[in-house]
């Protein structure tokens, strides 16, 4: 392993450099292999394999302000992580990451591959030509190619942002995190489409009729692609039977979600009690009051139906519930 860093302090302390450089090879992971059924069992644990992590990491601290009354400290990290499986043991070359039912049903798989990134989504996946345009059957519904690589589980890069404001005796704090990249698969996307229950299998096309009407009535949804002649094709489709493919004919792809999100996590303002100043001050120190609020905005994320900083697994979405805020009072007292 590989490992430089360095942290450092300017102008009063009032600003602070952190970064780290790390390169290292993981060996001798647990893995769960498959064996012959005829011992009793399926599979075994083995110590084997080298998974390969680099990336940096980096935090830099502010004091902006800094007078009497008043004083604004800024905390900013960033890290940008990757991996890729070298090697799993002889003879095996992907790796199921842990079986759900519940989406080994729809046919998507979550597995380590040697040479691609650690947690990749593998599904079916939207056939498409040289160009990347959609095969469209006469029908206008695609064609799909099963047991696709979809992307890795696991996000680029993460952070986030802090910022501590005190003026006198009153104090107003917030923090921020966010992720970028990385993929989740949806199980309620695919039942919510399926069973006509989400907003986009009841909306308007482009022509201002809704996607259920007759495409004959101008109704229907829009596609684009080829045909299986490799021609230009843009054509309506059934609403029912568009929304029913992607279950019927293995289409994970249209219920993939980039992982990216930048959350509103904790906004407090709070007032120092001058207990010095009062009887207070035999039995205390200090004393603060604060009102909190915890969750109270997503700011961002690809799509608002699902809150991707609160998912339970790594496979995805799975029938959570939804995110919750907060709003509560804190009282803080040092004896």
């Amino acid at each position: 392993a590989l490992e430089i860093g360095t942290d450092l302090k300017f102008f009063n302390n009032r600003v602070g450099l952190s970064a780290t450089y790390f390169k290292e090879k993981k060996i001798n992971e647990i893995l769960s292999i498959p064996i012959t059924a005829a011992s009793g069992f399926s599979s075994k644990l083995i110590n084997a394999g080298r998974i390969d992590r680099w990336g940096v990491e980096i935090a830099l601290d502010l004091n902006p302000i800094k007078t009497r009354d008043l004083n604004w400290d800024v905390t900013l990290n960033f890290a940008n992580i990757d991996n890729e499986v070298k090697e799993l043991t002889a003879g095996i070359t992907e790796q199921l990451v842990g079986v759900n039912s519940a989406f080994t049903g729809f046919g998507v798989r979550q597995v380590n591959v040697v040479g691609e990134k650690w947690g990749q989504l593998r599904g079916g996946a939207i056939k498409r030509d040289a160009q990347g345009r959609a095969i469209l059957d006469k029908d206008g519904l695609y064609t799909a190619v099963p047991n696709q690589y979809l992307g890795s589980v696991l996000p680029d890069v993460t952070g986030g942002f802090v910022s501590q404001l005190t003026y006198k005796n009153f104090s107003f704090n917030f923090n921020i995190d966010y992720s970028f990249r990385g993929k989740y698969y949806s199980l309620s996307d695919a039942w919510g489409k399926f069973s006509g229950l989400f907003a986009a299998t009841g909306a308007l096309n482009d022509k201002g009729n809704n996607v259920r009407d007759d495409v004959s009535a101008g109704g229907g949804v829009k596609v684009e692609g080829v045909n299986a002649a490799g021609e230009p094709v843009t054509m309506y489709a059934d609403g029912f039977n568009y929304f029913h493919q992607f279950v019927n004919r293995g289409i994970a792809e249209d219920h993939l979600f980039d992982l990216s999100f930048v959350k509103l996590r904790e906004v407090s303002f709070g007032y120092s009690i001058p207990v010095a100043n009062t009887s207070l001050g035999k039995f205390l120190q200090g004393a603060t009051i604060s009102l909190v609020a915890r969750n109270p905005l997503l700011i961002y994320a690809q799509n608002r139906d699902f809150d991707p900083s609160e998912l339970s697994g790594t496979f995805g979405e799975n029938g959570q519930f939804p995110g919750t805020r907060s709003i509560g009072f804190n009282l803080k007292l040092q004896f």
